[in-house]
């Protein structure tokens, strides 16, 4: 190889070396998050309280968004708005939903339910699903868990609440599916 041609790789290897360096540092488009006033509603059936009164501390301190904890009186989980499906946890005991116009929901079953490693969780819908409000998405057996001495409370939280001037949430008394628990105000 001549002296010219090895000169040459070299410093073609020097330029894409600085090209990539540069890619690394420049900041990525900003993403446009689309979001609009939107109502959230109950996705089962039961007592709605504030999560700062449950024992899961990671969802009790906000730290996966706002919202409320509902305990059940049945095991039946439905829809909180139209959209997507875009999380189905391995265990069947959590679901992250996007709705058609930018609202996000976790809906969290149990505490410590992961260990149960999908035991008393039957999800009726799959990652990626399109979803319409109301509809089934899943089951639980809400008296196995209590039996095994799990506390079956659900937990509904909006994670990307912080793109919203305000929530509003219905964290107290009795709440039946369909009912409205939660609206953005943008």
């Amino acid at each position: 190889m001549s002296q010219f041609r090895r000169l040459l790789e070299k410093f073609s290897a020097n330029i894409q070396k600085e090209k990539i360096a540069e890619a690394a540092l420049t900041p990525p488009p900003p993403v446009e998050i689309c979001v609009h006033n939107e109502a959230i509603f109950c996705p089962i059936a039961g007592h709605a309280q504030a999560l700062s009164s449950i024992p899961d501390k990671v969802f009790a301190t906000g730290m996966m968004g706002e919202g409320l904890a509902i305990h059940p009186k049945d095991g039946s989980i439905y829809a909180p708005f139209d959209g997507k499906i875009v999380f189905v946890s391995p265990c069947g005991n959590s679901f992250g939903f996007t709705s058609n116009h930018g609202a996000e929901v976790i809906i969290h079953i149990g505490f410590r339910t992961m260990e149960l490693n999908g035991r008393y969780f039957m999800p009726k819908k799959v990652q990626n699903e399109r979803i319409r409000q109301g509809q089934l998405v899943a089951e639980f057996d809400l008296f196995g868990l209590e039996d095994a001495g799990y506390d079956p409370y659900v937990v509904v939280v909006v994670p990307n609440h912080r793109f919203y001037k305000r929530l509003f949430i219905a964290n107290h008394g009795i709440v039946e599916v369909g009912d409205q628990i939660i609206y953005t105000n943008t």
